[in-house]
């Protein structure tokens, strides 16, 4: 087993042999393996806080696009709504009722959960909601 300490070979007559050039360049290159794995392990550990820092600090404008997104679609769902009661003279029962000549699609959140949409009884009114819950990814 090769360390990183020099020994000198001691022979039986008491006199001490000086190190061949293949054990210092044993020692030198053992010396440079563990010179390229400590960069390699601090280039490892800086690759991994980038990356950390970088989800931190966008973290927030991500729940911004979604909380962006869900209001832009409850806008768009109001909008064909009001449309659809204009035609009809009535709210529609379910969001589905909007597809085809209100909505080519009906949107979900970026959870993909259907919005919340309730007729009142009497048909003078409707709710539609959503609570947005943010994903701890």
């Amino acid at each position: 087993m090769l360390n990183n300490t020099l020994v000198i070979a001691h022979s039986g007559l008491g006199r001490f042999q000086r190190p061949t050039i293949l054990a210092l360049c044993l020692r030198a290159v053992g010396g440079m393996n563990k010179l390229i794995l400590k960069l390699s392990a601090l280039s490892l550990i800086f690759c991994i806080s980038i990356v950390a820092w970088y989800v931190i600090v966008h973290s927030d404008s991500i729940e911004e696009a979604k909380i962006h997104m869900v209001k832009s679609d409850l806008s768009l769902l109001e909008l064909a709504i009001e449309e659809y009661h204009s035609d009809k003279g009535n709210y529609p029962e379910f969001l589905k009722d909007l597809k085809g000549s209100y909505l080519n699609v009906i949107p979900v959140d970026p959870n993909l959960v259907p919005y919340k949409y309730t007729k009142q009884n009497d048909g003078s009114s409707y709710q539609l909601k959503q609570s947005l819950s943010i994903d701890e990814g």
